[in-house]
């Protein structure tokens, strides 16, 4: 009888990881305590983690990326269950989880969501500024300290919009103030809405919408999968994260994205599109490193089965 697994999805983030389980001969079982294995992509909080904590005790678990940088779950907001495996992307993250303790086995087995590709220079100024999507209360996940830095990116566009030849701005559907860009509806620039939720393809749609822009300013996955993609990127917010995790200040160095907006000024923001630069190139590799390694995971799942 083939080995069974029950999975817990997140969008498309695990597509990758259960396609390679599939590929390999174990099957999905829809029911959880019937399955060999689970495949989770976080422990969430509740009652659903307190079954999550009671299944590793009897039965192997695991864990993909909730996002390509959201290994800082567990230092803080969420107390790690006993899984056997929890796969990251790359050595950024094993580096951040070690240096605040994470008591579980880590493996990088690489990137997924879409080809790396070698950074491209632009010399337009068609720029796309694209915030955090909101969540299903109207607001945005840590509202408190999201809102205001999306809030400051806004005014900075709004400031320096002669600069851009266009802006364009994606927005959350529940509006264009609960957003935080309602300050560039009066600088002539574009307003995309993007739905993500009951979206089954989140990453190939933000792929489609970065595509024909000389610059991005964004964050989280949007812009992970910009850099991936060789497009000249700029992220907003990275300190937000201070904000609910206990140590930061441990792994901060090379979490944070080199080109942060609130440390630039325009002739910075413009400078961006020339050249990569060797300490974004050393960022590529701890964050984003290599293309998904479909062995190396399938070999760490078979040692448990």
């Amino acid at each position: 009888m083939p080995k069974t697994f029950y999975v817990i999805r997140n969008k498309d983030a695990g597509d990758e990881y259960i396609d390679a389980l599939l590929s390999a001969g174990y099957e999905e079982q829809r029911r959880i305590w019937r399955a060999d294995f689970l495949l989770i992509e976080c422990e969430h909080g509740g009652a659903n983690r307190e079954r999550i904590t009671e299944i590793a005790r009897v039965r192997p678990v695991f864990i993909y990326p909730h996002t390509p940088y959201s290994y800082w779950i567990w230092d803080g907001p969420y107390p790690p269950a006993p899984v056997k495996c929890n796969f990251v992307v790359g050595q950024g993250a094993v580096m951040g989880m070690k240096a605040y303790g994470y008591p579980y086995r880590v493996e990088p087995v690489g990137w997924t969501g879409c080809p790396i590709k070698e950074f491209t220079p632009t010399k337009g100024t068609r720029l796309l500024f694209v915030p955090p999507h909101l969540v299903r209360d109207g607001k945005y996940a840590d509202h408190e300290v999201v809102y205001p830095a999306v809030v400051k990116a806004a005014e900075f566009i709004a400031r320096h919009r002669n600069s851009f030849e266009s802006v364009t701005v994606n927005y959350s559907m529940d509006g264009i103030d609960e957003s935080g860009v309602g300050i560039l509806k009066k600088h002539n620039v574009t307003f995309r809405p993007v739905q993500i939720h009951g979206i089954a393809e989140p990453r190939k749609q933000a792929l489609e919408q970065m595509q024909g822009f000389d610059l991005i300013i964004t964050s989280n996955t949007f812009g992970y999968l910009a850099i991936a993609s060789g497009i000249p990127t700029i992220l907003f917010g990275a300190d937000t994260l201070d904000y609910h995790v206990k140590s930061y200040a441990l792994y901060r160095d090379h979490y944070r994205f080199p080109f942060i907006l609130e440390d630039m000024d325009i002739q910075d923001v413009l400078n961006v599109r020339k050249e990569e630069g060797a300490e974004v190139k050393r960022w590529k590799e701890l964050n984003i490193g290599r293309p998904f390694d479909k062995k190396r995971f399938l070999e760490v799942i078979k040692e448990y089965m």
